[in-house]
């Protein structure tokens, strides 16, 4: 919503406006001054349970005026770098090395605490002289009317809702404030819809001096007496029966309010600003805001700083999305430092969650400026983090099984006559591997592809502060036909304990081998990796420059592929309703289909002959059908029946020298067989039990049939009647 001006007139001209719109106007109109915003925010905060009033008082002009370039703004993200100190320890370690003497010199020490201090103390100066100045500069205009200029806002009373603290809120903004703040400068009365409280604690030029209990007479004086109830302090009333105690205090009767019910629809919320967009200067900033789904770009805010007062020179400018289809959340544009950060969500196809790169670099080459940090738990090559430079690229792993913990490529510079970078060195890290011996377990590999050599470091072992090594000139395969052969002048190495023996020479040459052929597949890994990530920056370029929303799955008024799919199923579900309901069924159907053919139903009454047969044909048909159903249950009963208690004296005879398998097997086989039973014998017992009343709703049915009506009319007894 948009604020109004209140007009000030006169020198000390306090104002105020001559009638107030409703809040359900002023949410219509979209706008309103400070009393009519006021009123619209306690209206809402009194309905969520707060205790909420509006201020009715005097602020300073900016505030008056909804002014705010001379503020700074409050939605910038705060970047400071929080560092967290780690505890001293709780207890002292029994034993702990002496410390060495300290032989500097005190007189030294406190020379140069002296001469750091007048160091800080002239930088201080200056800079607060800097900053003196720039306040100077920035400070608005006289006020011939400071102090006396109209305001409203709001007032947060504890007691409700977890306060505990008062505090103001400023209506058009949204933002809350302490009571100490500068902004308001006086307090001339409070309201809301229980009573009228009017400031008789005189002028304070801290109004975190007031004394907000609004129950003190002494500090406010009320328009209603006794109002609200809930505030009463009843004395000599007897308070048992609460009607008469409210009758005996009560002094007036209010209307109720003609105001239309506070009700904000859906698309109007989801619209949040005039205009579905709002734009605020604040001092060296512009802050952005706008209604979700109304940007082809998902943005939602945006935020901008700039190095003057004009605007021109732009320093940082943060975004923030909502449902975009390629989960980015926040980008952060660096113009100094001419580099971009963007934020993602966890579910991207590649697992991005961090972005980084520079301006300059290349949108779809890895031979830039640019680190990639993913989520590595989600990624089957746990992939934590891609650092690119224009020459060098390194992969960062996170829980490998193979413990590889990092790689680093270093390529060569492009010339003219070549400007394809070509791969200089590749290192490879490994984490420690406690199975194996630290002399066998590698820490290090590192091939020179230039110079054609491989050098190997292992892990430190305990109590050693060296580590063995191994470097390998790797033969010419051209020269040996593709075979590798070795020679022990072209390898040499370092063992860190003395008194270990030298490795074999066959197994330096396995090692050779080993190396030689994971280089090679280093180098493949290395090209497939630099593909996958062109093709990142290549979708990544698509996502930037045609980007795509999309709609919440819940969100009923704007999905409306949801929408459609839910009509969908409704419908299939209404078909399958329809499908679902027994028609009624009518047994003679088969008989007289047999007879008259298919169709016949509702035609003339059967004569008594042919209803003499299809009735008969009917109840025949039943019986057999009845009696053939138990006749299958109960064999089936038998059967089982048989089996089981054969099963069980087999089990009773050779109990004693069964193995643990077969009694196992026999246990599940016997399981098996009684539920099998059981079941055969509900259901014959169901069957015995339902077959009276079965047949005795079909000669009922019968009995009623509209095509029988001639047969039962003769079948029925003649009656007597007597008078």
């Amino acid at each position: 919503m948009r604020q109004k001006k209140v007009e000030n007139l006169g020198t000390f001209s306090r104002k105020k406006p001559e009638r107030l719109m409703s809040p359900y106007t002023a949410i219509i109109r979209r706008s309103g001054n400070p009393f009519e915003l006021a009123t619209v925010l306690v209206s809402w905060l009194i309905g969520g349970g707060y205790d909420a009033y509006i201020v009715v008082g005097c602020a300073e002009r900016d505030i008056c005026m909804a002014v705010r370039y001379r503020t700074v703004c409050p939605e910038i993200p705060d970047e400071t770098e929080k560092i967290e100190e780690t505890p001293p320890p709780t207890t002292e370690p029994r034993y702990r090395l002496v410390p060495l003497p300290d032989f500097t010199s005190n007189y030294c020490v406190e020379m140069e605490k002296k001469e750091a201090a007048k160091r800080k103390a002239a930088a201080d100066k200056i800079e607060n002289e800097r900053l003196q100045k720039i306040a100077d500069l920035e400070k608005p205009p006289q006020d011939d009317i400071d102090g006396w200029r109209t305001h409203a806002w709001v007032l947060i009373l504890p007691g409700l809702m977890g306060i505990e603290e008062p505090f103001f809120i400023e209506p058009s903004e949204g933002i809350s404030y302490p009571l100490d703040a500068k902004r308001y400068q006086h307090i001339e009365s409070v309201y809301n819809d229980e009573n009228y409280y009017a400031n008789i604690q005189g002028e304070k030029s801290d109004l975190s001096q007031l004394n907000y209990d609004l129950s003190d007479m002494e500090c406010w004086e009320h328009l209603l007496a006794g109002e609200p109830s809930h505030r009463r302090q009843l004395v000599g009333i007897d308070t048992s029966d609460k009607k008469t105690a409210v009758d005996t205090e009560k002094h007036l009767d209010m209307p109720l309010s003609w105001v239309e019910k506070l009700d904000i629809s859906t698309e109007e919320y989801q619209r949040r600003y005039p205009g579905s967009h709002k734009v605020i200067h604040y001092k060296k900033g512009i802050l952005e805001k706008f209604a979700a789904y109304s940007q082809p770009d998902a943005i939602v805010k945006r935020v901008q700083t700039f190095e003057d007062y004009a605007l021109s020179v732009p320093l940082l400018k943060y975004e923030w999305y909502y449902q975009r289809e390629d989960k980015m959340i926040t980008a952060r544009f660096d113009y100094v430092k001419r580099e971009v950060r963007e934020i993602f969500l966890i579910g991207r196809r590649d697992h991005l969650l961090k972005h980084t790169y520079s301006m300059d670099a290349p949108p779809t080459s890895v031979e830039g400026d640019r680190v990639m940090e993913f989520n590595y738990y989600a990624r089957l090559d746990h992939l934590t983090k891609i650092v690119c430079t224009p020459l060098s690229f390194e992969e960062h792993y996170t829980d490998r099984q193979d413990r590889l913990q990092s790689r680093i490529i270093i390529y060569t510079e492009g010339t003219k006559a070549e400007p394809k970078r070509h791969v200089k060195d590749i290192t490879e890290t490994y984490s420690r591997n406690y199975d194996i011996p630290a002399k066998k377990d590698v820490y290090k590999k590192i091939f020179h592809i230039q110079e054609n050599t491989i050098q190997l470091l292992y892990q430190y072992d305990y109590n050693f502060v060296t580590n063995d090594t191994r470097h390998f000139i790797k033969p010419n395969l051209a020269e040996t036909g593709g075979k590798i052969l070795f020679y022990p002048d072209k390898t040499s190495g370092y063992i860190a304990d003395a008194t270990a023996s030298p490795p074999r020479p066959l197994d330096v040459y396995y090692a050779l081998c080993d190396n030689i052929v994971w280089e090679y597949n280093t180098n493949k890994l290395i090209r497939d990796r630099e593909t996958d990530i062109n093709g990142y920056l290549r979708q990544r370029y698509k996502e930037l420059t045609e980007p795509v929303m999309v709609v919440a799955l819940f969100d009923t008024e704007k999905n409306e592929a949801a929408k459609k799919g839910w009509i969908e199923q409704e419908t299939q579900k209404a078909e399958v309703t329809e499908r679902e309901k027994e028609a009624e069924i009518d047994p003679l159907a088969p008989y007289l289909a047999r007879m008259f053919g298919s169709g016949h139903g509702t035609g003339v009454p059967l004569t008594v002959k042919e209803a003499t047969i299809v009735r008969e044909q009917c109840i025949n048909d039943f019986k057999t059908k009845q009696l053939a159903r138990q006749n299958l249950v109960q064999k089936r009963f038998d059967k089982y029946n048989a089996e089981y208690k054969a099963k069980r004296l087999w089990y009773l005879a050779n109990q004693f020298i069964l193995t643990p398998e077969k009694e196992s097997a026999y246990f599940a086989d016997s399981a098996e067989l009684s539920f099998k039973v059981h079941s055969l014998e509900v259901r014959l017992t169901r069957h015995r039990d339902l077959s009276g009343p079965r047949f005795k709703a079909m000669m009922d049915y019968l009995n009623k049939h509209p095509l029988l009506k001639e047969y039962n009319r003769i079948r029925q007894p003649t009656r007597v009647y007597k008078k």
